[in-house]
């Protein structure tokens, strides 16, 4: 299969509106939209829709300078769904050309526009506290996401971005100026120490392709309440060449939200993740403090965008991090 469709209709095929891109895809995929509803996003554009079929689909559209940009995404996701054993992965579906995506646009912004069929689940984020057995199974997660990658040609992926943990400092000392809290920016400041020597060791460790946002919406669990396994996995944006340690202190910082002992939920999930791939102590203090950083890239980063674009998904992540990293500085003295 080839790689894109192009539509010259930049101004409707580009739209945001989730009418728009339905038309789109019933055009290009010859599918008949009876449902849709908007699942919002930091960056692309995500909507659910059913089909006449009674089929579930997710429709994504994302902006770009080159849509070479997203394309190494399809090889990510083919890649986890041969891979990563029991964790349903989103499958492109082609459109009626054979093609995997639909693009429009000219010079330095693209529009690309791809069709998943739905993953079914609730986000870990629908448990305000998620127990320790599920924190157990986000490690496990982590270490087979590292298993299934293991293999991935880093070359087609990047090899650093604004996520990337080993920029934690540089992104946080880019938005604290926009903290005007005086308690929020003291907190930030005290998880930040001593942070430049544990990077260096971080830096050195071993490194391969990995899918670095293993955060609470973008990790699945089953539907039933009692008892919820992890049952998928979703968004490869965040994927890079960066050491493999990455998957664990991310799913760590995100499992530290709304939990009244972060620290003991970052200990869960290392217990699951040591299970696989067993984790010196070295590598242990690492993790505990990278993802308390990490938390402060997320919560300067999302006050800064707040600041100067007014986004309601800053405001809400914002919302739910600053506690924690006042709790984590709290609890470190």
């Amino acid at each position: 299969m080839t790689s894109e469709s192009k539509s010259d209709d930049a101004g409707r095929e580009g739209g945001t509106d989730s009418g728009d891109l339905c038309q789109l895809v019933e055009r290009t995929h010859g599918i008949t939209v009876v449902a849709a509803r908007s699942l919002g996003g930091e960056l692309d554009t995500n909507v659910w829709i059913r089909d006449s079929q009674d089929r579930e689909y997710t429709i994504k559209r994302s902006t770009c300078g080159d849509p070479q940009e997203i394309r190494w995404q399809y090889l990510v996701l083919e890649h986890l769904n041969k891979r990563l054993a029991g964790i349903q992965v989103p499958t492109l579906v082609p459109t009626l050309e054979g093609d995997w995506d639909v693009v429009c646009g000219h010079g330095s912004t693209w529009v690309v526009v791809r069709l998943a069929n739905w993953v079914p689940g609730r986000v870990v984020a629908s448990h305000h506290q998620p127990p320790p057995r599920l924190l157990r199974e986000w490690g496990l997660l982590a270490a087979n996401t590292v298993l299934a990658l293991s293999d991935f040609d880093p070359g087609s992926v990047p090899s650093t971005h604004y996520w990337d943990l080993r920029d934690s400092l540089v992104a946080v000392e880019s938005c604290l100026e926009f903290v005007e809290d005086r308690e929020n920016r003291l907190a930030v400041e005290r998880l930040m120490e001593g942070s430049d020597a544990v990077i260096e060791k971080f830096e050195q460790l071993p490194q391969q392709v990995i899918h670095q946002d293993l955060n609470d919406f973008n990790v699945l669990i089953s539907e039933v309440s009692t008892e919820a396994r992890v049952t998928g996995l979703l968004d490869v944006g965040d994927t890079l060449f960066a050491p493999r340690l990455s998957e664990l202190i991310v799913a760590s910082a995100y499992a530290m939200l709304r939990q009244p002992q972060p620290l003991s939920a970052v200990d869960r999930v290392i217990d699951g993740y040591a299970e696989i791939l067993p984790l010196p102590d070295a590598e242990y203090d690492i993790v505990r403090q990278l993802s308390g950083l990490r938390l402060c890239v997320n919560a300067t980063t999302w006050t800064k965008r707040a600041s100067l674009e007014g986004t309601m998904y800053g405001q809400r992540r914002m919302a739910e991090t600053w506690p924690t990293i006042r709790a984590l500085a709290k609890a470190i003295g």
